[in-house]
């Protein structure tokens, strides 16, 4: 059997970096590490996703088929991912039974599609029946016609189903939305991460910072992660809303100076992560606080504010945020310039914007169509 371990490679100036290996029980799998080691250099978080799902996919040649990924073809393949999403590689089944979700399928599949060609650019053996093409054409959607690798594509001629209904998350909150959950949030800590996401961070740039990295006197935190990575000597400084500081102020000298407090009457001293569980059990008092455990906290304060919890996700306060600086540029373009909105959010460029943007937000929509009006107005002016 596989198994996922974290591991610490080496870097340049005798600096480590954490990362995330693959182990079994009889042998070590070299060329799957190798990758992983590939795909470490990027993002951490990115090589434990690719970890996850490649020992999820070996596991299931092994206990199935009682072969590798060496030995495995297309066929296999398609096997696997019919019992991913029904739970079973061996009855006819249809779509509404399907138990996991289009993106989670793709995520499966661009991970393995990654792997083999790999595998393939290293000229490793392989049992995968592939075939080199030019086709300039994106993969197709779920698995495929084409697998991408950095200059030609790898075709399998096989589809596989989309799997169950994506959810319909609740992207852009209303003001109502806001308040309603802020109303159910029973302390300042809770108050202060989602104030945070309404101020257009992201959930593991909230989670993340430490105590030293707020400064009450100025209003801004300087993120020490970003996307899984520690921001290193160039950080990024994000200013506050007066909301959360006034949320934030309030947890640090009451709910966290009781932790600090608890921690100095034994002592110990406190992680110095900035959000801590507050909660006194034995096996995560005064630990920093998880996504998870944050995420199951919206949704609870969601579920009582009367909306649906399945609805809801932690990104959707920087979505709302994001739809604010559209809303506001489309007001008065002279009020934020784009090089502004992408300085707030933290985007390299504008293409990055586009999810973000509410096709469907009418204010938005009626200040283009006055604005597009006006310049209509002015030209034929001019043209008069």
């Amino acid at each position: 059997m596989y198994r996922v371990s974290q591991c610490v490679y080496p870097t340049k100036n005798q600096k480590f970096k954490e990362g995330w290996i693959l182990e079994h029980d009889s042998f070590y799998p070299f060329t799957p590490n190798r990758f992983l080691h590939q795909m470490n250099n990027g993002s951490p978080n990115t090589a434990k996703q690719y970890a996850y799902k490649l020992c999820k996919f070996f596991n299931y040649l092994e206990e199935r088929w009682c072969i590798d990924y060496r030995t495995a073809t297309k066929q296999h393949l398609n096997k696997f991912f019919t019992y991913m999403t029904y739970g079973s590689d061996n009855k006819i089944v249809t779509l509404t039974e399907a138990q996991m979700s289009g993106f989670t399928l793709k995520s499966y599949f661009t991970i393995i599609k990654r792997f083999y060609s790999f595998l393939s650019s290293n000229n490793e053996s392989m049992n995968m029946e592939i075939e080199m093409v030019t086709s300039s054409a994106k993969d197709s959607y779920l698995y495929g016609q084409y697998w991408e690798s950095k200059k030609t594509k790898l075709a399998l001629n096989n589809t596989i189903d989309r799997g169950k209904l994506p959810i319909n998350y609740i992207k852009w909150y209303t003001d109502e939305d806001i308040d309603a959950i802020f109303s159910n949030l029973n302390t300042d800590r809770d108050k202060s991460i989602f104030s945070m996401s309404l101020d257009g961070l992201r959930i593991d740039e909230i989670l993340s910072l430490r105590l030293s990295d707020y400064s009450d006197a100025d209003g801004f935190v300087t993120l020490y992660k970003s996307k899984g990575r520690t921001t290193g000597d160039v950080n990024r400084i994000c200013p506050l809303s007066e909301l959360t500081i006034g949320f934030l102020n309030n947890y640090i000298f009451n709910e966290r100076n009781k932790v600090e407090i608890d921690f100095v009457d034994i002592g110990m001293l406190p992680s110095e992560a900035l959000f801590l569980n507050l909660k006194n059990r034995a096996d995560s008092f005064g630990t920093p606080v998880k996504y998870h455990n944050m995420l199951e906290i919206i949704k609870k304060a969601a579920k009582n504010a009367g909306l649906d919890p399945k609805r809801i996700r932690t990104h959707s306060g920087r979505s709302t945020k994001a739809g604010e600086l559209f809303r506001m540029q489309a007001k008065n373009p002279k009020s934020i310039t784009d090089n502004q909105i992408l300085e707030i959010m933290g985007w390299k460029n504008l293409s990055s914007a586009e999810p973000y943007k509410n096709r469907q937000d009418k204010e938005t929509a009626l200040e283009n169509w006055k604005l597009l009006s006006k310049l209509k107005e002015e030209r034929h002016e001019e043209n008069d």
